[in-house]
């Protein structure tokens, strides 16, 4: 009873009481970080209800009964055709594996399928409940604290490391140390977004206290996807504004930065990127899955074998065999996912969630950068780091499936497109229906 009070109850009250806003951006995020410290609340056959689905499910309970008690409506946008399509495909493609791959893979597809859109419904809760230009400003301010908070992990573990303790994941091998934190190996991928919005608001030194934290990690596509990112910005202007002087410094800077952190072999970078061993059996490994993912799609080009069908068919290919092999041994995490979102993608529900995918994205663009140019001038950077940042993840993140349930790089994602829906369609209403009617084709 008391576990009942503590994991159900007691949460489904945080989420009824605490601003919906709050909750959405520091609550569910926390407690997706110690989901596997908690423990599921209880579970339905396979499903396992975790604490922060009590949370989302509270919060969204919330907004649904004020619309209805005051006779609210919800707006359209564009973005949930988008979204609707995507996951429809993935719906539709799922059900078909079960009759392709049998129940039980299909009941852990469908799971797995189902907390993907509970998370995105964060998109519409969040927009809904940001009704004021001080409740962006907050939503903006506690992602800014949550960035600190996430580095601050980072470094504090190079200090608790000598003491033989840690703060979430800290990987020792060999010579080579890579510091994560609570967050895990995702964590590069989303201090590159307060990179981005660190140069964008000319913060050099707190571009370079992430930066020097993202090298610490030692996750080689983190540090592709800032590169990516910085040309992106490069191309796009977003250097224009800045000062002759004040642009080579930063430029002189992070090179500086990123060039003693890669020296000094902070997180294991230099050693990952030269070391003929490391790089080989890495690159392998990654091999291995890219080439498994490949065979998978050829032999499914149309509907795939559902979503996260990837992990449950590889098997079937043989990758075990070839792992041990090749590389003297399998691991699960090598076939967890594609290794890759775009193949990833492939392999859930073919060239048919292939093309919705890329509408998805260019729409979330749009949105962003909508934002970005509309906004008020002080919450700009957050859209246009939001803008950045999700074309490095596309073209730069090649290494990595972002777009999966749990995952707090695509949670993070959702949160800035919330926010952005919400001050198109509330806080600039005059510029709303013009935009809006010409978004859809993603222009």
């Amino acid at each position: 009873m008391e576990n009942i009070w503590v994991k159900l109850v007691f949460p489904a009250i945080i989420g009824l009481l605490l601003p919906t806003w709050f909750s959405l951006v520091w609550v569910i995020p926390s407690l997706m970080i110690l989901s596997s410290t908690l423990g599921p609340v209880f579970s339905i056959g396979n499903a396992d209800i975790q604490v922060f689905d009590v949370v989302l499910f509270a919060v969204a309970a919330k907004i649904v009964s004020a619309i209805m008690v005051h006779r609210g409506s919800i707006y359209k946008h564009h973005i949930y055709k988008a979204f609707a399509s995507f996951l429809g495909i993935l719906l539709i493609t799922t059900i078909v594996s079960s009759i392709r791959f049998g129940t039980e893979i299909f009941l852990s597809e469908m799971i797995a399928l189902l907390r993907l859109g509970t998370q995105i419904a964060v998109i519409p809760l969040i927009a809904l409940s940001v009704n004021k230009e001080r409740e962006v400003s907050y939503v903006h301010r506690f992602l800014d604290y949550g960035g600190y908070i996430i580095v601050g992990t980072i470094y504090l573990n190079i200090w608790l490391l000598q003491m033989g303790k840690s703060l979430g994941e800290v990987q020792v091998q060999e010579s080579m140390i890579r510091y994560f934190g609570p967050l895990g190996d995702q964590v590069g991928f989303i201090l590159s977004y307060f990179i981005f919005k660190a140069l964008i608001g000319q913060k050099l030194w707190e571009a370079l206290f992430f930066s020097v934290g993202l090298v610490l990690t030692g996750t080689r596509g983190a540090l592709v996807t800032l590169l990516v990112g910085l040309g992106i910005m490069l191309w796009q202007g977003f250097f224009v504004k800045y000062r002759i002087w004040r642009f080579f410094l930063m430029k002189i800077g992070i090179c500086a930065a990123l060039g003693i952190a890669l020296w000094c072999d902070m997180g294991g970078m230099r050693s990952r990127f030269f070391n003929e061993e490391l790089f080989r059996s890495g690159a392998n490994q990654r091999l291995l899955t890219t080439s498994t993912a490949f065979r998978i799609f050829l032999d499914n080009p149309l509907i795939g074998v559902g979503f996260t069908g990837f992990r449950y068919i590889a098997p079937q290919y043989g990758v075990i065999e070839a792992a041990v092999e090749k590389l003297g041994g399998f691991a699960p995490n090598y076939i967890a996912t594609t290794g890759n979102q775009f193949l990833q993608v492939a392999t859930d529900g073919g060239v048919i969630a292939i093309g919705a995918f890329v509408w998805m994205i260019l729409v979330i663009s749009h949105s962003l950068r909508w934002a970005m140019k509309h906004a008020a001038a002080y919450h700009r950077a957050a859209f246009a780091a939001g803008y950045v940042w999700l074309w490095s993840l596309v073209l730069g993140n090649q290494t990595a499936a972002w777009i999966l349930p749990g995952s707090l790089i695509s949670y993070l994602l959702w949160l800035l497109l919330g926010v952005a829906i919400s001050v198109s369609a509330k806080m600039c209403p005059r510029q709303t229906k013009q935009d809006l009617s010409s978004a859809g084709a993603g222009k």
